[in-house]
Formats: structure tokens, C-alpha cells, sequence
């Protein structure tokens, strides 16, 4: 019975995610973990996934989802973009963004069982790191519908923005002020606001991974949180994102 009413539920919010209709009265009865399941049930429908996106990992999403731990979601390839001009899915009419620090990962992630995730180097997992911008959406109303809604929604999963690859050489070397400006400064911050650090917090969404037997890949990509706010992103703009040493990138979103 509790299968069915999983995939009844699940069934709904692919359909919500679709057809911008709202949720029922079903969603608000999930706990977190029949919440994963939704996810993991809404992913079989989607293409490739080639990344993820984690949420939790800062002061301001733990207050506004009360919880301290990290939690995640799951991105298609066809919303992640080399830094360029980006034509905009017609689903998202109001685009928002926040800086992140993202990394690709190694192919040690293919064999998560086989390590000791809490005491093996974070270092063998990571093949680079990449200044990049998350552009979440929803049609739920966030942060209202609570954690569970989040994540069973992929945490809110819309566009991510990559800029160029660079050696990882520990988050010492990031934890630095970045900016995103377009005509005017539309956004400060640091990634000092990754409250376990950007490989910590990567580091707990690898033992959520291993514990609910995601199937990770080589290559993928895993954005960290929000070193800024999330703020109203301009089209048909030139915007610039830059993090102090490690680099930045312009994009341009376009309207369909």
C-alpha cells in the first residue's frame, strides 16, 4: 500500500513539474526519505543526468528548510551549459541565480563501497573544480511547502552554468570573495558561506550517495551551494561571474 501511495505521489509531482499544476494533499504526508524515493522514482522519466545540485550547505538554507544536514538533486544534461549564451527553457519565465562552487568528479565515485567516506582524502574524488552559477526553479512554493517537497522536486532543479576547469588544490585555495555583476553589481558573497566547506559539503552528499545507492559517474558534476544569495538574473544581458584566484566567466541568457 505504502508502494502505491509512493508512486501515486510521485506520479503527481512529475505531472506538477510538467504541467506547472500544484501539488495535492498526498505530497504533504512524505517524510524525507519517501521523499528521495519520489525523487529516484521522478529521475527514471528524465535523460542523462550530469549533475547534481545540493542545497543545505549554508546558514540560510538550513533556517529556511529547518534542517542542518545536506540534501541533494539531480540535474539532466540538457540543463547544464559551458559558459555562453544560454536560450532559456520556456518553463522558466522568471530566471534567479546563485554562485557556486562546483566540482567534476573522479572515476572513484563508480566504486563508492569500497571506501571509508568519512576518513578517506576528499582529494579521490575530484578530478577538477569550476566557478559556476545554479539557476534553481520550481512550481511549488518554496520554501513554504517544506523540505520534503524540495527534495522529492529534485531540490528545485533548473539550470547550471560552468565555467572554466581548474585544478583542485584544496578549499583553502577558494575560500575567497566572488561577485556577479551585469550592467550594475547584481550579487556579492564568499565561499566562506559553505558552512562545512565546498569538499565538506561534497563529502556529505558522497555518503548520502552511497546510502541510497545512487549511481554516480565519472565526469559528473556536483555544485555546492549558494556562496550568494539568490537574485534576479537579467536577460539579454552580458553577466560576469568571478571568484578571487579562481577564476570567472561571462554568459548571456537568452528569451526564447
Amino acid at each position: 500500500m505504502l508502494i502505491n501511495k509512493k508512486k501515486r505521489v510521485s506520479n503527481t509531482y512529475i505531472k506538477a513539474r510538467k504541467n506547472s499544476s500544484i501539488f495535492g494533499l498526498d505530497c504533504e504526508v512524505l517524510s524525507l526519505d519517501d521523499a528521495y524515493c519520489v525523487q529516484k522514482e521522478s529521475l527514471k522519466s528524465r535523460s542523462d543526468i550530469s549533475a547534481w545540485k545540493l542545497g543545505g550547505s549554508t546558514d540560510l538554507t538550513r533556517k529556511l528548510f529547518k534542517t542542518e544536514s545536506v540534501y541533494y538533486g539531480a540535474i539532466e544534461s540538457k540543463f547544464v551549459f559551458n559558459a555562453s549564451d544560454v536560450v532559456l527553457p520556456k518553463f522558466i519565465e522568471h530566471p534567479v541565480g546563485e554562485l557556486e562552487i562546483t566540482f567534476k568528479l573522479s572515476r572513484e565515485v563508480e566504486n563508492l563501497a569500497q571506501f571509508d567516506l568519512r576518513s578517506e582524502p576528499i582529494d579521490t574524488f575530484i578530478e577538477s573544480v569550476l566557478p559556476s552559477i545554479e539557476m534553481p526553479w520550481s512550481q511549488f512554493p518554496l520554501p513554504e511547502a517544506g523540505l520534503n517537497v524540495l527534495v522529492a522536486d529534485s531540490c528545485a532543479a533548473g539550470l547550471l552554468i560552468l565555467g572554466e576547469e581548474y585544478s583542485w588544490n584544496g578549499d583553502t585555495a577558494i575560500q575567497l570573495p566572488c561577485q556577479l555583476n551585469g550592467n550594475e553589481c547584481l550579487v556579492e558573497g564568499n565561499v566562506n558561506n559553505i558552512v562545512m566547506t565546498p569538499s565538506g559539503a561534497l563529502r556529505e552528499f558522497l555518503l548520502l550517495a552511497k546510502q541510497h545507492q545512487l549511481s554516480l559517474r565519472q565526469g559528473q558534476y556536483v555544485a555546492t551551494g549558494g556562496c550568494t544569495p539568490c537574485v534576479p538574473l537579467p536577460v539579454n544581458e552580458v553577466l560576469t561571474v568571478t571568484f578571487q584566484e579562481l577564476g570567472g566567466f561571462s554568459f548571456k541568457l537568452l528569451g526564447e
